[in-house]
């Protein structure tokens, strides 16, 4: 059997197998709360070749994104103790219409998740998800062209 590493909700194998997960230089920015979670996220998709930047909260997220707005694509926690990850999303919106997000969250409601797919978020992720899998998601998400 594999040994899984469960890092809050993100499963790493042990054992990580070169995976066929086609990689990119795109810029992407990590919204989460949890240190851990942003830690190997970032790792993985730096391994990928992403150029990847964190933040930790939805404010941090807003600075970074005013400084640089060419994030290529945000991966964005919907559940942070003070900006919900909608008040987040709907922030960046307005800060960049048309902004690529994929969501990703361990207990949101099914009404929200919607919701912000409705108003223009790319797709969702539900946490335990393995990083292959974020990988592909991630690649996926940036591969949808920008109408």
């Amino acid at each position: 059997g594999e040994d899984w590493l469960d890092l809050h909700g993100v499963q790493v194998s042990a054992a990580q197998p070169e995976s066929l997960v086609k990689g990119g230089n795109e810029k992407i920015l990590i919204i989460d709360d949890e240190a851990p979670v942003r830690n190997v996220l970032c790792m993985r998709l730096e391994h990928l070749g992403y150029n990847v930047e964190s933040a930790s909260s939805g404010n941090e997220a807003f600075d970074k994104y005013q400084q640089a707005s060419d994030f290529d694509l945000v991966i964005l926690d919907m559940l942070m103790p003070k900006l919900p990850g909608e008040r987040v999303y709907q922030e960046l919106c307005k800060i960049r219409p048309g902004v690529k997000v994929l969501l990703i969250s361990g207990y949101t409601s099914e009404q929200v998740i919607d919701d912000t797919i409705q108003r223009g978020a790319l797709d969702f992720l539900q946490k335990p998800f393995t990083i292959e899998e974020l990988s592909r998601k991630v690649r996926d998400c940036l591969d949808i062209s920008q109408a």
